[in-house]
């Protein structure tokens, strides 16, 4: 399934304007400005002048909020938002409810202790980033997040998201238990199909990691695969019309049996949009 632009000329807007640079150019203006963002729950809210506001919004950072405030736009960020940008690319500082800097290991024990799953899904989260995908969270298709190839008013998300953690971690904080039963898996790719998405899975091994700091992330390993819907009518061989002589009805028998493919999970070729 190729990308399914939205109208005429998106493809050459993206193309012109890909999104690594986009980021690059977040990134830059927020380092200049010292950007900080203030922890509340399970939220990070950060303030911004009209220039970085702009740059947010093409980069799909947070979502925008209304305030009574007419000089800031407000933001509010994910954990897997916020940590990315104060982590990974190192722009944004963040401070608590008392206006007291944080760092990365306070940060990573705060958010963990909100989020069980916080360190898998931080994973997959900058897995995707990094490969200048845009991800958005994916609760109103129930999966945990969708992936666009660049900003969602061009084009249709290609990938719903599932992180999910091997059986053999459950002692890790293994707290997202989907896909362990057929029925979910049939219900899953049923509505990714209706919805025109491929469910990708990113399985996230600790490989041995406790987790118990941000530095532990750079051990993790993502595997990724995904998994579609096999259809009879759209992989059927050739069938071959019989008569049967003991009666007027005619069936229809195949000239060998029917396989079901041996490879139903590919990894997808993740790329920027424009190369």
């Amino acid at each position: 399934m190729g990308p399914r632009w939205k109208g005429k000329g998106s493809e050459a807007k993206a193309l012109a304007d890909p999104m690594s640079k986009i980021v690059l150019q977040l990134q830059s203006s927020l380092i200049k400005s010292e950007a900080q963002g203030l922890l509340c729950g399970c939220n990070v809210f950060l303030g911004a002048e009209a220039q970085e506001a702009g740059l947010l919004n093409r980069s799909c950072f947070g979502v925008p909020i209304t305030t009574a405030e007419k000089e800031k736009q407000w933001f509010q960020l994910g954990m897997e938002e916020a940590f990315y940008l104060h982590y990974s690319l190192k722009c944004l500082m963040i401070v608590d409810e008392n206006k007291r800097l944080m760092n990365d290991e306070e940060l990573w024990l705060y958010m963990k202790s909100k989020k069980e799953t916080f360190p898998d899904f931080y994973k997959a989260y900058s897995h995707l980033r990094m490969k200048n995908w845009v991800v958005m969270s994916g609760v109103r298709y129930g999966v945990d997040f969708v992936a666009y190839r660049h900003h969602p008013a061009l084009i249709h998300s290609d990938f719903a998201v599932l992180v999910l953690s091997p059986e053999e971690e459950k002692g890790c904080g293994d707290g997202n238990s989907r896909l362990r039963t057929w029925s979910d898996i049939h219900c899953t790719t049923r509505l990714c199909s209706g919805v025109v998405k491929t469910l990708l899975v990113l399985n996230v091994s600790r490989n041995g990691a406790d987790a118990i700091s941000s530095s532990c992330v750079e051990k993790f390993t993502v595997y990724e695969y995904t998994i579609t819907r096999w259809l009879p009518e759209r992989c059927r061989e050739v069938h071959m019309v019989v008569k049967n002589e003991t009666s007027s009805c005619t069936v229809a028998e195949d000239e060998t049996n029917i396989q079901v493919p041996s490879k139903v999970l590919e990894t997808p070729h993740v790329e920027e949009a424009g190369s």
